[in-house]
């Protein structure tokens, strides 16, 4: 089916309206949400509980008077760096992370492949992905939080006292903290758990609160963010220990106790203990599990199926409902979104004790049960109630259920020092029932549904090839030549042995043989749901065979009346069977298949289970080896033996087997055949030998598919959903299916979360033969010491006589046992359920190597992290391969050097186990000096003696006896094992390495083929290298995009300022001032307490008496000094008075804000008295005629406020809240720290989504003129590039196939409507040519061989030397004038060099030669012809770097070839030149050499390269000829151009500059020199000579600017020579970074036009560092002229050796210096006529062993480093490390010696 458009996407940009700083136009209070970013966030325990978190001693910040600028200057070291690490910060500061994300659409989950982000983008952590902007809520780091409370803080607590143990069982290892006192710091509880051997260093812990209830210690405790990053994934919850720890708990701790007397009295007022654990967030993997729909063709609608989770069910789902009513529909389900909090809650409306809290749910009120089983009340604090509270479990924003109710409450607050919460809305208008210690859930957003698919059905198909290489015979009578492996939903199975050859019927029997339950209703009525069908006949147009195509169709209807199953099939879509060929032949447990064979005239005397067979008669003339022969009487009558070997002895002729013979020895007795022996018949198998494939035909699709993430926090490893109702209960009336009759829906989990470890144990035998047969060989090991028995434990039946394994053993029995030795192993723990399942697969025949592998998965809490794989010991391992190492404290650096040896197999216990451990590292004085090894300690476990475990010794590499006991059993005799053992090195090992040698002895031996092997399959600590975000990736489709983490910003906190009411109303409106003022007096109370803290003092006292109208400061006065005096603290009130009608009817409302009490306690309770204020001027208020208050006074609580948990904004001290709600905490996540930025932000970032105009938009523009000064708004462009699809290219298409292709567009909403109708071609691309490609049918011919003695063919190559006499050559020059003139002046002879005659020759050749194109003209564009080359060109060389000269071959014009395309025209004349040159070598050319022909003409190398032009084409289009032309030209008027400009190239060399500074670029820095004109090239006037040349053309390059403008070289003279500003005119047409131009343009071409400047496509411009090296060696040299070794020595410039990092020296035979040089044998060139002689051996191509090294070092580490040499000396090479690099200079180094092994001899490191 060909592919849909690709996806339209979106732009994205973002409008970033920032205020700058010190920009003071924009008012902000500081109570607004102002935003803070904090600059550190490099890593981060996260505070994942609502605590508060405070910035102390912040210091005042001055804003910068403007912003900085960022200035840089060409080839700046630094200015790079600085610019890369602007680009990576985003304008809200976001920083790019260490990893490309892996996504999916609509999915939350992304991919962290590149790098673990567990510690750069932990939990809490926000990321930026494709201009959203997501929470990171699971990293695969564990998260618990520990809570301790007490009814008061630490200051009063007597905190020396221990009070509690963490204990965890982790990585197969059991390990318990030291006691922990109330108040552990957060180091202290971190260095506690990093003490474990399974965790250390892998723990970070933060702490947060003061201890107190409503504040309690809340430790968050990260598992594998530490620097180890040991602990990450799915860890088992930590457990709290009390009774060792002073005996301070009385949990279930009374008189009675054993431990009562025990018992110590806790310090002062140390009441109300409250303490816990609980898993905030789970590690390990976002479990994934998909939810697919299938059909068989057609279209399904309505309500179809329900998913069930646990005990709840969602409501019948649409057959391809939205993914958003899918989640929906399962976040509703409590059983996924529920889990239990540690505290109950009371829902029956009474109090128990006037002393007690209230306990009763009222309007919003929820209390803590008093009658909880967790309730309990304490020995030695006078009973005071220690029920535990809400603080530390729930906290505000948290959704909560009540159990047994359906309803959802949000958590406003928690009231009440932790006994209470405030809900968003009345609970008690939801519950209806009346009943105590009612448990209570924490409701989380449980999943996240991504849905994909067509609505469009695809069948699977898949196609089995069976060929053969000739003639095969389809033989109905064997048992059949191959198996099919059909493997279904993880399980597979096997089918019979299928003939070569068999109907379509009988495969498709043998595959319902299968008894796949396929409909999935228990019953075997499953035949028919996969179709077969059979093509070919077995003749050679068919490869001698057959092709069966499977089409998994689902049920077929026309079996209905023979046990038709219904319409349900799982092999429909995505789910479709895999099928692979096993066991083929008779060695796999078939049988060879019957073909054409010969009877041969010996026969043979075989031996069973030899492979050597004596034979009758010799048969070397008709087999040889790889031949297959039948041999008669073996077991399987069809099976066919290859030859290794045959062989002749005298008379006797044997063969050698590949395979042993089966035969059977008994003559029949024991097997159905006739016998080993002699007089056999021997067949030679003239029969192809078979091939298998297999393919898929159609991928199969699913209709739909629902990505379902179980995102939740509380999940790990989740249960799998349930289909039920599937087209029937609920669901059964509400749907159709309209054109199909097969359909499917089903769950697969794609991913498991959490972390299980899975391991495998593998039995294999390498032959069938070596297949154990009934016996015990093997025993196993756990967690390296864990034994695991054969034998059972206690009454169960006794499956095995001994305790070693039989091979097959069945995964229900190993399971069994192995659960056994983990009950015996960890007995003292709790193993509340299984902690391992065992799975066997295989058949234990030849498709599965003869054995079984059991798949071992702990799944229980005691078996989480990272556990050693299972070890399998047996009788035919040695000493060694019974040893094991591994370190125990997890330490990645050990050394693994210990050896054990047998010296004794007589005192070698049959039952023994050896721990050796290093437990100290090695002892150094001050000065280096060793002083001690490393220690170790031996422990000895021998059945029937227990375990010994010897004193601590130092580590001797000398062998070290394992002995019995520490006593000798005499002076000097002791009793040992004949086991020793010893260290290779006495240091270097660290702390933990440990070896465990297993000795056991089973009662049969393995034989040499056969192994048993443990391995992992996932590792239970493993990073899931993913992050799961609290919101779906909007990018459309699937791919990898930029993450960027996101700095924290923050709201300043509100100070949640208690705010209570006093209201005085007069409801009758009969006066207030009728026979005196009314009056009344307030109090305080004890906030929370009710009234038995009321009847203590100093609670007790009242104010003065207050009008009914009084003013607001009196109020305030009377409260201040109350509270003032009775709680200390001044200044506590502010009160303010107001009307209100309707709640204050002739009165006054007095609003109360405790705003001096926050951060430092709770508000107490104002109370107020209206019957004690009787006097002279004021009396009390009045009741009405019934007897009801008319006039009163009343107070209310509006808001209880956080008291001492809300840290008071103060000048040193800013708290943090959260940006979307000021009154939440927030917590900082970053690493502690001092001196930390904070920045107020007072702008914001809009993302805008382009969704209809589609494509890359260009970036939007702001108009700015209505903003504020100093505010400035930025539009970042392409945070999601546009794409506008309109179409798809397909690949891999085939020449001459017709394709019918439909494309659909897709965006946000889905797939579009498929084009019609659709497009049909057949792709007409050329292909590729073919060469050396014969075809014939071959399918049978009878071999002949011939023996011919005869030399080796070498072509004779015979050297004829001719002499004659030698004649000079005279020439006469005759200079003439006409009569009466006269003769004056100089005149010059040129004579040309060979190269020139020689190349002009090959000109005249190709100008007269014959062929469809004629010549136009060949043109050199040689350095070495324009004399400029520092090297003479060699003619005739034999050996070393042939130099070529460089020519270009232009064809006429020609009508008929100007209709081709260029390429083709290129093409052409390349094909055309190399029919008129003879023996041209062609070359395709690459990405910087254009294709041309190698041509040797009169000893000279010349590479051609054509021109096929058209009548239009300018002579411009070779630049290269161009500039040869021009610097020809020039030479001829400036004589001494040419030397002078080979001194410069010489001295360029001297530089080291020879492979970055082209040839051209110097001439053009000579034309500069020596041209008329040349912009700004500081050369006064033409230079007279070689020498004053060579010095001007050093000063052009030190006096021009390079940085700001290129050299411009105005060859063609196009610049105004009256108008010098011309000259940097033309410039400017050349970017800086040419750095050197010319002008081409010829007469077709008017200087008007710009001409054709030179441009990358003829030079690249000379590489940024090389220049600027030349020009500072340019600079040097003009100073100090007189100094020849410093201008033409071969060590380098000056600049040279002071940047050099490294030297490379190459090895003498490699290097060319122009003389014959042959280099190693391996890169010499071949050689054309052996009996030339090495003397006559081919050279080398313009590019030599040395050359092509520093080629690759330029091409494979050109990045990093500069690879400069000398070209005149090239066997050393500097390494110039570039700007900006900055680590890694000695990998890089080892590398280019790794790419130079046969030419480097050594590399030299500067420094």
């Amino acid at each position: 089916m060909p592919s849909p458009l690709p996806a339209a996407r979106r732009t994205t940009m973002r409008l970033l309206p920032l205020l700058v700083a010190g920009a003071s136009s924009l008012a902000v209070s500081p109570l607004d949400v102002a935003t803070s970013g904090l600059a550190s966030m490099a890593r981060m325990p996260f505070a994942v509980g609502q605590s508060t978190t405070v910035l102390e001693g912040l210091a005042p910040y001055e804003s910068p008077e403007s912003l900085p600028k960022l200035y840089e200057f060409e080839a700046c070291p630094f200015c790079r760096r600085v610019r890369e690490a602007v680009t990576a910060l985003t304008a809200d500061g976001a920083t790019r992370l260490g990893s490309l994300l892996a996504y999916k659409e609509d999915s939350p989950v992304v991919g962290t492949p590149q790098a673990s982000l567990v510690r750069t983008a932990p939990t809490g952590a926000f990321v930026r992905v494709g201009g959203e902007t997501h929470e990171v809520i699971r990293s695969g780091a564990e998260v618990q939080r520990l809570y301790v409370a007490a009814d008061v803080t630490p200051d009063h607590v007597n905190a020396s006292l221990d009070l509690f143990r963490l204990r965890m069982m982790y990585s197969g290892s059991a390990q318990t903290t030291d006691c922990l006192k109330f108040g552990a710091s957060a180091a202290d509880v971190a260095a506690a758990l990093n003490g474990f051997d399974a965790l250390s260093g892998g723990v970070e812990v933060s702490r947060s609160g003061r201890g107190a209830h409503g504040d309690a210690f809340l430790y968050s405790i990260y598992f594998g963010t530490g620097y180890s990053g040991v602990g990450v994934g799915d860890v088992p919850q930590l457990e709290l220990i009390s009774s060792t720890c002073n005996r301070l708990w009385p949990v279930g701790f009374k008189q009675g106790h054993k431990d009562w007397g025990n018992r110590q009295q806790p310090g002062s007022n140390f009441t109300g203990l409250d303490i816990g654990v609980q898993t905030v967030v789970q590690g390990g993997v976002t479990e994934r599990q998909e939810i697919a729909l299938a059909l068989d063709g057609g279209a399904l609608s309505g309500a179809y199926f329900r998913l069930r989770y646990g005990r709840f069910t969602t409501p019948c789902l649409d057959w391809g409902a939205d993914g958003a009513a899918v989640e929906a529909a399962l976040n509703a389900l409590p059983s996924l979104t529920d889990h239990k909090l540690d505290v109950t809650v009371d829902l029956r409306p009474i109090n128990r004790d006037a002393d007690d809290p209230p306990n009763h749910y009222a309007g919003t009120l929820l209390f803590a049960s008093n009658a909880s089983r967790f309730w309990r009340r304490d020995e030695f604090d006078d009973h005071v109630d220690r029920r535990p509270r809400f603080d530390g479990k729930v906290f505000p924003g948290d959704r909560v259920r009540v159990n047994g109710t359906d309803d959802v409450f949000t958590v406003a607050e928690v009231l009440y020092q932790g006994l209470a919460l405030r809900l968003t809305e009345d609970i008690s208008a939801k519950v209806h029932f009346s009943v105590d210690d009612v448990e209570l859930f924490k409701v989380e957003h449980a999943v996240s549904v991504r849905k994909s698919g067509l609505g469009v059905a695809t069948l699977g198909r898949t196609e089995v090839q069976v060929v053969a290489d000739d003639v095969y015979y389809a033989d109905a009578n064997t048992e059949g030549l191959f198996k099919l492996r059909v493997t279904h939903e993880g399980e597979f199975r096997e089918t019979a042995c299928i003939a070569y050859g068999a109907p379509a019927a009988a495969v498709e029997a043998a595959f319902d043989a299968l008894a796949f339950d396929f409909n999935n209703d228990g019953v075997a009525n499953d035949a028919g749901h996969v179709a077969v069908a059979r093509e070919g006949d077995g003749e050679g147009r068919y490869g001698h065979g057959y092709a069966y195509v499977f089409t998994f169709r689902g049920p077929d209807n026309t079996r209905a009346a023979s046990g038709y199953g219904g319409a349900t099939s799982s092999v429909l879509g995505a789910n479709a069977p895999q099928i692979e060929v096993v066991a083929v032949g008779s060695e796999a447990g078939c049988q060879d298949a019957a073909g054409p064979e010969q009877l041969l005239a010996a026969t043979a005397t075989t031996v069973h289970n030899s492979t050597t067979v004596e034979l009758s008669a010799d048969v070397a003339k008709f087999l040889a080896p790889g031949d297959r022969v039948r041999i008669g009487g073996s077991v399987d009558a069809f099976r066919l033996y290859t030859v290794a070997a045959t062989a002749t002895h005298g008379t006797a002729a044997q063969l050698e087997l590949e395979r042993a013979v089966d035969c059977d020895a008994t003559g029949g007795v024991i097997r159905p055949s006739d016998g080993c022996g002699a007089g056999k018949k021997l067949w030679k198998s003239l029969a192809g030998a078979p091939a298998f494939a297999v393919k898929t035909v159609t991928r199969g699709r699913d209709v739909y598919a629902y990505e379902v993430a179980f995102v939740g926090p509380h999940l790990a490893n989740a249960d799998q959903l349930e289909i039920v109702d599937e087209a029937s209960g609920q669901c059964a009336a509400s749907w159709a299916h309209v054109g199909g009759r097969a359909r499917d829906a089903r769950v697969t989990t794609t991913r498991e979360g959490g972390s299980r470890s899975v391991q495998l144990l593998t039995l294999a035998a390498e032959a069938e033969t070596d297949k154990p047969a009934t016996g015990r060989y093997f025993s196993l090991f756990l967690n390296h010491l864990t034994h695991v028995t054969a034998n059972t434990v206690g009454a169960q039946q006794n499956y095995y006589g001994g305790s070693c394994f039989e091979w097959g053993v069945p995964a229900e029995v190993l399971e069994e046992r192995i659960q056994d030795a983990l009950n015996m192993t960890y007995r003292n723990l709790t193993v509340a359920h299984p902690q391992i399942t065992v799975a066997r697969s295989g058949f234990g025949d030849g498709s599965t190597a003869w054995g079984y592998t059991y798949e071992l998965d702990y799944v229980g809490d005691l078996m989480s992290g990272d556990l050693p794989a299972v070890f399998a010991v047996h009788n035919g391992m040695t000493l060694q391969e019974k040893t094991v190492y591994y370190n125990a404290r997890g330490n990645a650096a050990g050394l693994d050097d210990a050896e054990f040896e047998v010296y004794d197999s007589s005192r070698v216990p049959a039952v023994a186990t050896y721990l050796l451990e290093i437990t100290a590292p090695a002892v150094y004085d001050v000065n280096g000096t060793l002083l001690k090894n490393d220690t170790y300690v031996f422990s000895r476990m021998v059945e029937g003696e227990g375990r010994k475990t010897y004193a601590a010794q130092p580590a001797r590499t000398a062998w070290v006896p394992i002995e019995r006991s520490e006593r000798p059993l005499q002076p000097g005799v002791f009793d040992e094992d004949g086991v020793y053992f010893r260290f290779r090195s006495g240091v270097g090992h660290a702390v933990g390495d440990t070896w465990v040698v297993q000795l056991y002895a089973c009662g049969d031996t393995l034989k040499p083929g056969a192994s048993v092997v443990g391995s992992m399959k996932a590792r239970g600590g493993a990073d899931p290298l993913e992050l799961t975000l609290g919101s779906k990736v909007l990018l459309e489709g699937e791919g990898h995009a930029d993450g960027f983490l996101v700095p924290q910003y923050f709201a300043v906190r509100e100070p949640e300022v208690a705010v209570q009411t006093i209201t005085v109303k007069d409801a009758d409106g009969g006066g207030w001032a009728k026979g005196g003022t009314p009056a009344y007096r307030v109090s305080i109370g004890a906030a929370g307490l009710g009234a038995r803290a009321q009847r203590e003092p100093p609670y007790g006292n009242t104010s003065a008496c207050l009008a009914w109208n009084a003013r607001d400061a009196d109020v305030e006065l009377e409260l201040n000094y109350l509270i003032e005096h009775h709680l200390g603290v001044a200044g506590a009130t502010t009160v303010t008075r107001s009307t209100d009608a309707v709640e204050a009817p002739n009165g006054f409302v007095y609003s109360i804000y405790f705003d001096g009490l926050v951060g430092v306690m709770d508000a107490p309770r104002v109370e107020v008295n209206m019957s004690d204020c009787a006097s002279p001027w004021s009396r009390n208020f009045a009741m009405d005629r019934a007897g009801d208050g008319a006039e009163t006074v009343s107070t209310a609580v509006v808001r209880a406020g956080a008291g001492h948990r809300t840290d008071a904004f103060l000048p040193a001290q800013l708290p943090l809240g959260r940006p979307d709600d000021a009154f939440r905490p927030g917590a900082f996540r970053g690493a502690n720290g001092t001196e930390l930025g904070v920045y107020k932000v007072s702008g914001f970032y809009v993302s805008v989504a382009f969704d209809e105009a589609l494509g890359d938009q260009p970036p939007m523009s702001v108009d700015a003129t209505q903003l504020a000064d100093g505010v400035r708004a930025t539009v970042v462009d392409d945070v999601v590039q546009g794409s506008a699809a309109t179409g798809i290219t397909l690949g891999g298409l085939k020449t001459g196939v017709p394709y019918s292709v439909r494309v659909a567009a897709r965006n946000a909403l889905g797939y579009g409507n498929f084009s019609a109708p659709a497009a049909a071609a057949a792709p007409a691309a050329p292909p590729p040519k073919l060469v050396g490609l014969a075809l014939a049918t071959a399918e049978h011919a009878d071999e002949v061989q011939a023996l011919t003695l005869a030399a080796t063919h070498v072509d004779e190559v015979q050297v004829f030397t001719a002499t004659a006499d030698e004649i000079f050559e005279t020439q006469e020059v005759t200079i003439e004038a006409a009569y009466g003139q006269v003769v004056a002046g100089n005149f010059s002879v040129y004579f040309p060099d060979a190269d020139v005659v020689a190349f002009e020759a090959l000109a005249t050749v190709l100008r007269k030669g014959d062929g469809p194109l004629r010549v136009d003209h060949a043109s050199a564009c040689s350095s070495h012809l324009r004399g400029t080359s520092w090297r003479v060109i060699r003619s005739n060389a034999k050996s070393g770097v042939l130099d070529c000269i460089d020519g270009v071959v232009r064809f006429a014009p020609s009508d008929a070839w100007e209709k081709l395309p260029s390429e083709a025209r290129d093409a052409a004349s390349l094909s055309l030149l190399a029919k008129v040159v003879p023996d041209a070598q062609l070359f395709a050319g690459d990405d910087t050499v254009r294709p041309h022909l190698l041509v040797s003409y009169r000893g000279y190398a010349m590479r051609l390269a054509p021109r096929l032009i058209t009548r239009k084409s300018p002579r411009s289009d070779d630049l290269a000829h161009l500039h040869h032309s021009l610097l020809r030209s020039l030479a001829t008027k400036q004589p001494s151009m040419p030397d002078a400009c080979r001194l410069l190239v010489r001295w360029c060399h001297a530089q080291w500059l020879s492979d970055y500074v082209r040839q051209e670029h110097l001439e053009l820095v000579c034309a500069a020199a020596f041209a008329p004109l040349a912009a700004n090239s500081g050369v006064g006037e033409v230079p007279a000579s070689a020498r004053s040349g060579f010095v001007a053309c050093l000063r052009v390059l030190a006096t021009h600017d390079f940085s700001n403008a290129a050299l411009y070289v105005d060859l063609r003279r196009c610049a105004d020579e009256a108008r010098p500003a011309s000259l940097n005119e033309r410039a400017s047409l050349v970017g800086v970074s040419q750095r050197i131009a010319a002008d081409y343009a010829d007469d077709a071409e008017p200087c008007v036009a710009a001409g054709a400047l030179m441009r990358d496509a003829f030079l690249a411009p000379p590489e940024a560092v090389a220049w600027h090296l030349l020009v500072d060696g340019a600079r040097a040299a003009l100073t100090n002229l007189d100094d020849e070794d410093a201008l033409w020595g071969s060590q380098g410039g000056r600049s040279v050796k002071q940047v050099a990092g490294a030297f490379v020296v190459l090895r003498n035979d490699v290097v060319n210096t122009g003389d014959d040089v042959r280099g190693p044998r391996a890169l010499r060139p071949r050689e054309a006529f052996r009996n030339l002689g090495d003397a006559d051996a081919g050279a080398f191509v313009q590019e030599g062993p040395a050359d092509a090294f520093a080629r690759k070092c330029r091409e494979a580490f050109g990045d990093v480093a500069l690879f400069l040499r000398d070209a005149r000396e090239p066997k050393r090479m500097a390494v110039v490390w570039r700007p900006g690099f900055d680590g890694g200079a000695r990998q890089v180094l080892r590398a280019v010696a790794a790419l130079g092994v046969s030419v480097v001899k050594r590399v030299e490191v500067v420094g």
